[in-house]
């Protein structure tokens, strides 16, 4: 993944989201964060593995702070600790 590639989440708005409504923006980051997510498994390669979602919960606490690129370095640093 390259930068262009992280920056697409950042445009990523479901059109049935109402900018007005409580919990709006919460709902966003939490779709954009779970479409990022299901991108690094398929990128990676893990997506029918059982620790990936544990993997990257990992990645995700140690790099979320300073942004997806970042996760995505814990994650391609971590994911040797979980091939088959």
């Amino acid at each position: 993944m390259v930068l262009q590639d992280f920056e697409k989440y950042n445009a990523m708005i479901p059109p049935n989201f109402d900018a007005e409504s409580t919990g709006a923006r919460f709902k966003k980051q939490q779709y954009q964060t779970q479409m990022f997510l299901n991108d690094v498994k398929k990128d990676l390669g893990i997506e029918n593995n059982p620790k990936a979602d544990k993997m990257l919960s990992i990645a995700w606490d140690l790099g979320h702070s300073y942004g997806y690129s970042e996760v995505y370095g814990y994650a391609q640093d971590l994911v040797e600790l979980i091939r088959e």
